[in-house]
Parts: C-alpha cells; sequence; structure tokens
C-alpha cells in the first residue's frame, strides 16, 4: 500500500561561472550531482581546499594578480567531468530498476529479463571502484601549471593511474613502513628534490624568501620514489597537485615563480 510519494527530480548541473568580483561558488553551489557514485562531496571538498590556498595567498601577498581568476580554469572542468560520470552511473543503475513483478516471472521473459539485468550489474562496479574518478582529475589547461609534454595517463573513472606529470595530484609511495611521500609535504608549496648535489636550489629559494612565496624543500633519497615522480625535481603545490617538475632547477627562478603563483 503506497502511503504518499515525494517527487524528486535528478540534476546534473555546472555553474558557467564560478566566481564574480570578491563572490566565489564551490560544491553544491558550483555544481548538482546525481548522489551515484558519491562524488559530489569530494568534488566540493577539493573545490574549498584549492580556493582556500589561493584566497591565503591573495591576503598574505605573495598570489599574483591572475591567482583566482584560475581557481574557474582548474576547477569548472573537474566539475563537468565528476557531474557527467555521476549522471552516466545513475543512468545505469536506473535501468535495472524499473522492471515490476515481470522480473519474477518464472517463464522465459523472465529468464531473459533477469540475464539482462545480470550483465547491466556487473558494468555498475565503478559506482564503488571509482578511484579514478576521485583520484584521477587533472588541471590539463591551467595557466598556472607548467606542462612538460609527457604522455598523459587514461582519465578512466575505474582505475587510478599515479603519475607525477604537471596538473595532476602528487603520487604517494610509502618511504617507509610509517611515512608516506605525502607526509613530507608542507602546508604550502613543497619542493622535493631526489638529487642530492642540487644546483640552483638556493637561487630559487632565495627568489622565493624575497617575494614571500611559502616554500619548504625536503630531500628524498628513495629510488623507487625517485622512478615514479621521474625527475629530479618537483614542486608540489598545497592542494598537492603538481605544478612542475624538471631535472634541473629553472635558470631564471622569478619567472617561474610568478606563473606558479599566477603572476604572469
Amino acid at each position: 500500500e503506497i502511503l504518499s510519494t515525494q517527487p524528486w527530480n535528478a540534476h546534473a548541473l555546472v555553474s558557467e561561472r564560478y566566481h564574480k568580483g570578491r563572490v566565489f561558488l564551490a560544491g553544491d553551489a558550483a555544481h548538482l550531482f546525481t548522489p551515484t557514485g558519491g562524488f559530489g562531496m569530494n568534488t566540493g571538498v577539493s573545490d574549498a581546499v584549492e580556493l582556500a590556498w589561493k584566497i591565503e595567498g591573495m591576503l598574505k601577498g605573495w598570489g599574483g594578480k591572475s591567482l583566482l581568476s584560475t581557481y574557474f580554469d582548474e576547477r569548472q572542468p573537474v566539475g563537468v567531468r565528476n557531474t557527467m560520470e555521476a549522471a552516466h552511473c545513475f543512468d545505469q543503475l536506473k535501468k535495472v530498476m524499473i522492471h515490476g513483478d515481470e522480473i519474477d516471472d518464472e517463464g522465459e521473459i523472465g529468464q531473459r529479463l533477469r540475464t539482462k539485468i545480470t550483465e547491466d550489474v556487473k558494468k555498475q562496479n565503478k559506482l564503488i571502484a571509482s578511484s579514478g574518478t576521485l583520484l584521477g582529475y587533472r588541471y590539463n589547461s591551467s595557466p598556472i601549471i607548467i606542462n612538460d609534454e609527457s604522455v598523459e595517463p587514461p582519465d578512466d573513472p575505474r582505475k587510478y593511474v599515479p603519475t607525477a606529470r604537471p596538473g595532476h595530484r602528487a603520487p604517494h609511495i610509502w618511504l617507509n613502513d610509517d611515512i608516506s611521500i605525502l607526509d613530507k609535504m608542507g602546508p604550502h608549496f613543497t619542493l622535493i628534490y631526489f638529487k642530492k648535489a642540487a644546483k640552483g636550489l638556493a637561487r630559487l629559494e632565495d627568489t622565493a624568501k624575497r617575494i614571500g612565496f611559502p616554500l619548504k624543500v625536503v630531500y628524498i633519497a628513495d629510488s623507487d620514489a625517485v622512478k615514479l615522480y621521474d625527475c629530479h625535481y618537483a614542486l608540489i603545490r598545497p592542494d598537492l597537485m603538481v605544478a612542475w617538475r624538471g631535472f634541473s632547477i629553472p635558470k631564471n627562478c622569478s619567472h617561474f615563480l610568478d606563473i606558479i603563483r599566477g603572476e604572469k
């Protein structure tokens, strides 16, 4: 016996603008998801983390004139990506929830229907196996990421491919039983380096200090980490995204940091 019904509309909407003047959108104010997959909270938290460090940069004076505008450049494409993935998960789930009593039919019709539903359900594992969606987002078009022209890994919703390619999340690796490389990161920018004789490092630190750019420098002596990061140096942002990597410190440190902090 049906006592009451409450209509509900599934949304798949992303704002065309994420900020105007001093007003910024994040989370559900910027994008409306279907609940399938549970991507809305993850995407909203990532919005807030990114916006927080960029606002801090402006308040403390080291943020460049274009830093806040890059919030849209980086997060809106991810909002579209994740919203579409949630909508696709919803459509897949809906396929197996539209049948009535015919699913219990003991004849050929019921058997064919149950066989089809079984196959459809197998395709829905990305609702719970979604590490690619949650961790594999990337900022390919960001003006404050220095691309190294390396090959981009597939953007597979089911599978996360760890990579230190600029614009991707800094990949985790255990340095020992208790310490992840991510535990070495500071609250602001972190330059990790794997080559002990680091030429130009002092020049970069001096430049950062002069402009008030918050930089922590960490030496990592781990051969597996070197292979994973595939570089001698990597600059990690406060949101744990790789801003740059390379095999030598840039000669023009001022220009380099101006790009990273949105001054160029």
